[in-house]
């Protein structure tokens, strides 16, 4: 069976990530895959042709150009289902002709953090949802949030849900006292709530070094808080990191952060789990599926930031429950987010797909 992804870029966002963990192991069951990417960046494009995948660009090319040229490539390489992933391969996926089935992932909370407020987002929408409905034979949520929210914006019923993959390293470091925030650095990752929280700890006597581990539109927004703060000795932001410095950087940390506003899965929160790491995070979207508060972490509600303080003070100042909870996160994270296992459901929708 082949299988062909249409994706928007392969930058390190968690739609992409989760296609790098989950593509090398279903091509191990048998599917074969090749990725069409539709603009840049490429960031992942090296690491997903290191495990034999195949890349193509269609960067430049006018919206029919790449209708063309994907139907041309799925009649060469006898491409039994496309998959799409996010709203913009959605819509380009619904305008192919071929014999070929239609698998259409649905990653984030897309239209809470961008409503479709212009004419142009509401026509994009409209036809996103037409697409949805009338050419796609099968649609997946990475969570229960996802789901929902598209029942709602596209008026979908049929949704399975079946989580992101995740696949750590197994790294043996020293942890230090640092606190790691990972993510783009974007409105909707909350960081510009939690450097109030962070003015408050520190002026209660908590100095750890905190991490903005990634790089985003708002890094110079974010940079000139910090310096209001009198924050730029406790605060650094590194820009964005190749993947194995990110794992390196989280797991050296003694505490990982998500103070989202919105988000799909948390797939950052469900690595630093995996990695053995405490994580605090928002009750927003998906991570609320992810951490069950004073078992497999701790949580807050998204935006309340005296909510906020009070579980980092919280957990700050308590090692054993730091220890405990760290162990409980990775226990649920191996169990509920083993690639392999999520491999294995992928496959088996694709030959459900297919017949």
């Amino acid at each position: 069976m082949k299988v062909l992804h249409i994706i928007e870029t392969l930058g390190r966002g968690g739609a992409e990530h989760a296609l790098l963990n989950l593509l090398p192991l279903t091509q191990a069951n048998g599917i074969g895959s090749c990725v069409c990417v539709l603009s840049k960046p490429y960031d992942l494009q090296s690491d997903l042709e290191k495990e034999g995948i195949k890349v193509v660009s269609l960067n430049g090319l006018s919206f029919w150009q790449k209708r063309r040229k994907l139907e041309l490539y799925c009649v060469e390489q006898g491409v039994d289902i496309v998959h799409s992933h996010l709203t913009r391969s959605l819509i380009l996926s619904g305008f192919l002709s071929g014999s070929f089935k239609r698998v259409n992932s649905l990653h984030n909370l897309g239209y809470l953090a961008q409503p479709a407020r212009t004419l142009k987002a509401k026509t994009k929408k409209s036809v996103a949802s037409f697409v949805a409905n009338h050419r796609v034979n099968c649609h997946v949520a990475v969570s229960k949030a996802v789901k929902e929210h598209y029942q709602s914006h596209y008026h979908l019923n049929d949704i399975s849900v079946i989580a992101n993959p995740i696949v750590v390293p197994d790294l043996k470091v020293r942890a230090n006292d640092s606190i790691v925030v990972p993510g783009r650095l974007v409105a909707e990752k909350g960081h510009l709530d939690l450097l109030d929280v962070i003015r408050q700890l520190t002026d209660d006597g908590m100095n750890n070094p905190w991490i903005f581990a990634g790089g985003g539109v708002l890094e110079s927004e974010i940079s000139d808080k910090i310096n209001h703060l009198n924050l730029d000795k406790t605060v650094t932001i590194t820009g964005v990191l190749p993947q194995s410095q990110f794992f390196s950087v989280m797991a050296q940390s003694q505490l990982v952060v998500l103070p989202s506003l919105f988000e799909g899965f948390g797939m950052a929160a469900a690595e630093a789990m995996m990695l053995g790491k405490t994580v605090v995070v928002s009750d927003a979207g998906g991570l609320s599926e992810l951490v069950v508060d004073n078992k497999t972490g701790l949580m807050f509600a998204k935006g309340d930031k005296v909510q906020m303080y009070e579980k980092l003070q919280l957990i700050l100042k308590d090692e054993k429950m730091r220890a405990k909870l760290a162990r409980a996160g990775q226990k649920y994270a191996k169990d509920n987010f083993s690639a392999t296992a999520i491999a294995k459901s992928w496959s088996a929708l694709y030959q459900s797909v297919r017949s």
